[in-house]
This record gives structure tokens, C-alpha cells and sequence, in this order.
């Protein structure tokens, strides 16, 4: 279960993946060691991942919700396999398990070849049953309930006091010669029974 802190630092890297463990203590009010410990338990958990993607409609990319029917038996292998891809920004389990539901990237630019996930990978995948692709021409977002599609933890002042530590760590990267570099991508594996939950 997610408590405030875990829905800050999951906002606070929503706005921006490469924010400094610091910055983000900072704005959250709690100790860099707890903005550590509380990443690396949602990554090994498989909760959070941090990826940079860029928007389709301006990258020459084009967006797919895909649908896969499966056995029970390989529907969780799949979909961790899935979600371990660059490519794809999302996946859910659903149909008690037997279905996956997933958000993949593919390039425009490159022809068919961009395409190899839906037209060769997927398709000659053992324990797949059946495939949907939709692709995705419009996200619609608003409505009468104005819902962004994800949950705002951090209040305005703190996500203005995150943006100003990001900049100023940005800029003090940049005057050192240095770049500030994305974090890496963490390898999730499954929670350890040995924490017993705790951050």
C-alpha cells in the first residue's frame, strides 16, 4: 500500500525523472536515505519504473494498446517481459490473469521494420491465444471532472521549490562541464519477503 511519501516521490518523478534524491527529501520533508530506501523498495517491488519517453505525436512514434489473451500460466512471464521493454510504457494483468493489457511505442520512421513487436515478436510468442492492437490517435484528458490521469501529490509550492532544485542542479552540472544524466533504469524483481513491507 502506498502511503504520502511513496505518492510524492512517484509525483516528484513524474515532473522530473532525473530529480536528486536530495531535492526530492527536501520538498518532501524527510531524509534522502528514506527517498532511497522508499525507490528501491518500489522498483524491487516492481511498482516503479523510471523511464524517459518521448511524446509520440512528436517523435515520429506511434502508440498501441495492445491486448493479449493468455494461459494463466505464462500471462505474468509475458507481461514481465513486456514491461522490462523500452518500448512499452505500460502493462496491467487483467481477466483474473489470463489477459494483458499494455501501452507499446513503435516507430513510424523506420517503416514495418518499427513495427517487428506487433507483427513478428508478439504474434510467434508460445502461449499467446489471441492479439488486439489499437492504435492510439488522441488522449483525452479533462472532462467534467477535469481528472489529469494522475494523482497530484505534491502542492503547487512544491513542485515550484522541486523545478527551482532540479534547474539549480542541472545548471551546477552543466558549469562543472558535466551533464545531468537520466537514472538508470533499475532491474525489478520480486518483493523480498525478508523486509516484511517496511521502508
Amino acid at each position: 500500500m502506498l502511503d504520502d511519501i511513496d505518492r510524492g516521490l512517484i509525483h516528484a518523478l513524474r515532473i522530473d525523472g532525473r530529480a536528486p534524491f536530495s531535492a526530492i527529501a527536501d520538498v518532501l520533508d524527510v531524509s534522502a536515505q528514506t527517498v532511497s530506501r522508499r525507490y528501491r523498495r518500489l522498483c524491487a517491488s516492481a511498482a516503479l519504473r523510471v523511464v524517459g519517453l518521448a511524446e509520440p505525436e512528436r517523435s515520429d512514434r506511434t502508440q498501441w494498446l495492445l491486448r493479449l489473451a493468455t494461459g494463466p500460466r505464462v500471462a505474468q512471464d509475458l507481461a514481465d517481459a513486456l514491461a522490462r521493454r523500452a518500448d512499452t510504457s505500460w502493462v496491467k494483468l487483467a481477466s483474473g490473469g489470463t489477459e494483458i493489457v499494455a501501452i507499446v511505442h513503435t516507430s513510424t520512421a523506420d517503416g514495418p521494420s518499427g513495427h517487428a513487436l506487433l507483427l513478428h515478436d508478439i504474434p510467434r510468442t508460445a502461449g499467446i491465444t489471441a492479439v488486439s492492437a489499437h492504435c492510439v490517435l488522441h488522449t483525452y484528458l479533462g472532462g467534467p471532472t477535469a481528472w489529469s490521469g494522475h494523482q497530484q501529490s505534491l502542492d503547487a509550492t512544491q513542485q515550484r521549490r522541486l523545478r527551482a532544485a532540479v534547474a539549480e542542479a542541472a545548471s551546477a552540472t552543466a558549469a562543472s562541464g558535466g551533464r545531468l544524466s537520466p537514472m538508470p533504469i533499475p532491474t525489478c524483481s520480486p518483493p523480498s519477503s525478508a523486509t516484511g513491507g517496511r521502508a
